[in-house]
């Protein structure tokens, strides 16, 4: 009877401050929209951030890279399909290889090719348009010369050698090429460099094929970070450097102004949580605009009258009573940066809906919150549609609270989808621990540390998708009739205020990543890695 005596809640709304996106911000989302592509150094593992403005508005994981001995040079669009596409050198042999990327968000790898190289003995340098036929392009640099090379590609997938160019005999020694980009909107891409010991960082503009001057950016020489690349953050017209901590790994921009875009303004951090040992790549600042990243932002109805239209989105939202306002915001801003159109619905909209109008979408979420109280404000009929909805073909996501509730272990109206499984607070609730940052490990391994809060252990039913220190379910897995059912005893969703005062080794964009891996993976139906 114990499951009686614990209220069944996961209290994510004490203490919270919404990090979502305001209607002034949304509305310049397109225009804002950056990406940042972080590469963890000891795995391989690639996340494609999608910042708007200052703010990170979504993640994505890619595929890892090919070998130990790959780099990430840059991302550009090769095959002109609208996503960015990665580049990878091999430090060993000096080869290159493109992989291309596809499907709705942008994250499926297509296919991959190979690029024509100086070979061994160079290094690529920066991936850009060099002479403005549309075509990326890559800069190599010579690792004991120092000359630097442009290789023109072309081609139906833009990766056929068509010509080269040398730029410079020889750059400046103790100076790096860290990225290419217009600082003087003369329609060429323009050299970045830093300087390895003093940390400054100076443009070489590029003209006619070659260097024709040099100039330093004012405040540069940060000790500890290193400049990965310039991208309009702020969208004022002149470019910003973005750096990556060497020891950190988190990432800030510095905002430049002025006649010639060389004047430090100020600096602002795209992401403040400490993730040691991951580092940073940024695109070229014309394919950040058009990259897409995880998808276009939108925005949906939160009306809170009875009558609702079932327009039939992918998603239908729960944000009635009993949910957590903070985490259905954090819901909404994930599933905003995925580009997935979504449909709130309230309490007395659920209560009025029939089967027919829950099965005109794909996928259910339920946030976190009190499942008490959700159950409480929902009629008998209501979870009964529910539950046949997904026993039809509806699929379910139950975050922390909306796990309890699509459980057997909420006392009023609870949705049953478990066979009669309920399931019991994650252990540390005993302990005295009521929110936490805590470890969970996937199948091959891979950890991340995810936000808690009061959430359960979903051990018992389907297939464990991801473990708590302890050994527990944190995740599980599996099927209701014809509906795919995905329950989540954790918030890898959570947005960075929640995070305050816990200690994170996992980044946020890592976490959002993982977030958006469960949402596109409940949405589809499909099976995740499993124990």
């Amino acid at each position: 009877m114990r499951f009686l005596l614990n209220l069944r809640l996961c209290a994510c709304s004490i203490f919270v401050i919404i990090l979502g996106l305001s209607s002034s911000f949304a509305q310049n989302t397109a225009a804002n929209k950056h990406d940042v592509y972080r590469v963890e150094v000891a795995t391989g593992q690639i996340v494609r951030d999608t910042f708007l403005g200052t703010k990170l508005g979504g993640a994505a994981n890619l595929v890892r890279r090919p070998s130990a001995h790959s780099v990430l040079a840059g991302a550009a669009d090769f095959d002109h399909n609208g996503i960015a596409d990665t580049v990878f050198s091999n430090s060993t042999t000096g080869t290159l290889e493109v992989f291309f990327y596809g499907g709705r968000w942008g994250a499926t790898r297509v296919s991959s090719t190979s690029l024509v190289t100086p070979g061994a003995g160079w290094t690529a340098r920066a991936v850009a348009d060099f002479n403005g036929d549309g075509q990326p392009d890559v800069l190599f640099v010579n690792d004991r010369t120092r000359q630097a090379d442009v290789y023109f590609y072309g081609g139906p997938q833009g990766t056929t050698l068509l010509s080269t160019q040398t730029l410079s005999s020889a750059l400046p020694a103790g100076w790096n090429v860290v990225g290419a980009a217009d600082v003087n909107r003369d329609g060429t891409p323009d050299l970045i460099l830093q300087n390895a010991a003093t940390r400054q960082v100076r443009v070489s503009y590029v003209a006619n094929g070659a260097i024709t001057a040099t100039a330093l950016f004012g405040g540069s020489g940060l000790a500890g970070w290193s400049a990965v690349g310039m991208a309009d953050v702020n969208r004022d017209g002149h470019l910003d450097l973005i750096y990556t901590n060497d020891k950190t790994g988190q990432i800030m921009a510095s905002q430049y102004g002025g006649t010639n875009g060389l004047t430090f303004v100020k600096s602002a951090f795209l992401d403040s949580t400490s993730s040691p040992g991951w580092t940073a790549v940024l695109p070229t600042e014309s394919s950040t605009v058009s990259s897409g990243g995880p998808g276009p932002l939108v925005t949906a109805s939160t009306s809170t009258t009875t009558a609702l239209a079932t327009s039939g989105t992918p998603i239908l939202l729960f944000v009635g009573t009993g949910t957590s306002s903070g985490d259905v915001s954090a819901v909404k801003s994930l599933l905003s940066s995925l580009g997935i159109a979504y449909t709130a619905v309230t309490s007395s909209q659920l209560n009025a809906m029939t089967v027919s109008q829950l099965l005109t979408h794909r996928l259910f979420i339920v946030p976190g919150g009190n499942a008490i109280t959700i159950g409480q404000y929902l009629t008998k009929t209501a979870t009964a549609n529910v539950r046949t909805a997904v026993y039809n073909g509806m699929h379910y996501l139950g975050l922390c609270a909306g796990a309890f509730f699509g459980g057997y272990a909420s006392m009023y109206n609870r949705l049953n989808l478990t066979s009669g499984v309920w399931f019991d607070y994650y252990a540390d609730y005993y302990k005295g621990i009521h929110k936490e940052a805590v470890n969970i490990t996937v199948p091959g391994g891979a950890k991340y540390d995810v936000y808690w809060e009061n959430g359960p252990t979903v051990k018992g039913w389907g297939y464990v998708v991801a473990k708590y220190p302890n050994g527990t379910a944190a995740i599980s897995e599996g099927k209701y009739g014809s509906g795919f059912v995905l329950l989540s005893g954790v918030h890898p969703e959570a947005p960075a205020s929640w995070r305050y005062g816990m200690s994170f080794s996992t980044s946020l964009s890592v976490d959002l990543a993982y977030a958006g891996t469960l949402v596109k993976t409940a949405l589809a139906g499909t099976y995740l890695s499993h124990y």
